[in-house]
């Protein structure tokens, strides 16, 4: 119903992809001309696999070829829910005792994640998990070729926001 509203005092509503936008649409009721697409722009060759890269990183991190990384990028932050990946971490580990989760972000300070960071740190204490799950902040230099190093990335929201412009 808001976005309805906001959207007669906007020209444009711009979506980060085609389901955005046909979600929206479906969902919110406005005018279709309104809508217009930009696509996130990154360069997807930055984050193509490279064995080269892989060593580099798991030699920096003293990981193991053996083990499987689960690889998580993004703010540390309640709206991403890294609570929630660490406790399915922990069901996985039981099942693959040569797993890793690696959680790359840092704290804004804003919305309490500095407090939310320690409950993290505190949740892994409690699953007795400081040794496999590990979170690096300010390593802007290893975000990228960090996603060589992973076996499987997640991409976890626990809210999705849809921002009128």
């Amino acid at each position: 119903l808001i976005n309805k509203l906001l959207s007669y005092f906007t020209d444009n509503i711009i979506c980060v992809s085609q389901s955005v936008c046909d979600y929206s649409m479906a969902h919110d009721k406005i005018n279709k001309n309104k809508y217009k697409v930009i696509y996130n722009g990154i360069d997807v060759k930055e984050f193509s696999f490279t064995s080269a890269v892989r060593d580099k990183i798991r030699t920096e991190f003293d990981i193991k070829d053996t083990t499987v990384v689960i690889g998580s990028v993004g703010n540390i932050s309640h709206r991403k829910g890294q609570k929630y990946l660490i406790q399915a971490f922990s069901e996985v580990y039981k099942k693959y005792p040569d797993s890793l989760l690696i959680i790359f972000g840092s704290c804004r300070g804003v919305d309490k994640e500095f407090e939310y960071k320690e409950e993290l740190d505190r949740l892994i204490l409690d699953l007795g998990l400081k040794n496999k799950i590990k979170i690096y902040s300010n390593l802007c230099h290893v975000f990228t070729p960090a996603f060589s190093d992973f076996d499987y990335y997640t991409l976890k929201y626990k809210f999705i926001f849809q921002y009128s412009i």
